[in-house]
């Protein structure tokens, strides 16, 4: 299985957690790091500790590729976490025909292999549909309809091969071109693209730390009321008692402090 993250210098010790909570639940484990400013240092350091689990590790230089979009975007920073994933067709090897991304604050506690299997048909990609973003605005910034899929960005699934038959990296480009007042960047250039051909995952494929947490009454009263469209009440309540992938930002940050603290 092939996973991509993306990250600088600044959050390479919290990938490093991520990962390494990837590896402790999956086998045949291929990383693919997209990365800007890592110190050689720390990437001879985590080839090192992932070949003690038999885990390898490609690191991709990509500063010069992100640009394009930092000549959009002139008063936003733009960084490869945000941005990289976009690249992801164009950067990664043509054998790479799909690709598990994973955003670096995500703790992965369950086995991936059905994500690495999963029918795509038509589609270009596959996320958990997004309980948060849409109250603030990211559908109508869209000119979408209330009830429409957009997805959260932090686990994809991509269809490398349509992406690179498509030229869908350029789509991502012209809709930031066209858009550059966007309210989230990559995510709703994921969303607009995509636009008809996601497939939705259960939401225990990216269960944030609201959701983790947050009764699926309160939620869909709370957050997004049309997630009673795509979720019933026994898929929201089955993934938070067996969730595979979790987002829960403040324990990634003190996994990291303990675990680099004691190296």
């Amino acid at each position: 299985m092939d996973f991509l993250y993306c990250f600088d210098e600044n959050y390479a010790k919290v990938a490093s957690v991520s990962i390494f909570s990837l590896i402790k639940n999956n086998e045949k484990v291929r990383i693919h790091a997209f990365i800007t400013d890592v110190t050689k240092e720390n990437q001879v350091a985590l080839k090192n500790w992932l070949s003690n689990y038999g885990v390898s590790i490609s690191f991709y230089e990509t500063e010069d590729l992100l640009k394009d979009y930092a000549s959009i975007f002139l008063h936003r920073k733009i960084n490869v976490g945000t941005f990289g994933r976009l690249l992801a067709s164009s950067v990664l090897p043509n054998e790479i025909n799909r690709i598990i991304y994973l955003d670096c604050d995500t703790l992965i506690v369950g086995n991936l292999e059905e994500l690495s299997n999963l029918s795509m048909g038509d589609s270009l990609l596959a996320g958990v549909y997004d309980m948060a973003m849409p109250p603030v605005g990211a559908k109508e910034n869209l000119g979408y309809k209330k009830d429409d899929v957009y997805i959260n960005a932090g686990v994809l699934v991509m269809d490398m091969q349509t992406w690179r038959k498509e030229n869908v990296e350029e789509s991502f480009l012209s809709f930031c071109r066209e858009h550059p007042d966007t309210l989230f960047f990559d995510q709703d250039a994921l969303n607009a693209v995509g636009h008809g051909r996601i497939k939705l995952l259960p939401p225990n494929y990216n269960l944030t730390f609201i959701t983790s947490e947050l009764p699926y009454n309160c939620a869909v009263k709370l957050l997004e009321p049309y997630t009673t469209k795509y979720y019933s009440e026994e898929v929201y309540c089955n993934a938070q008692k067996e969730p595979k992938i979790i987002l829960p930002k403040l324990i990634v940050i003190l996994l990291t402090c303990i675990i680099w603290g004691s190296t």
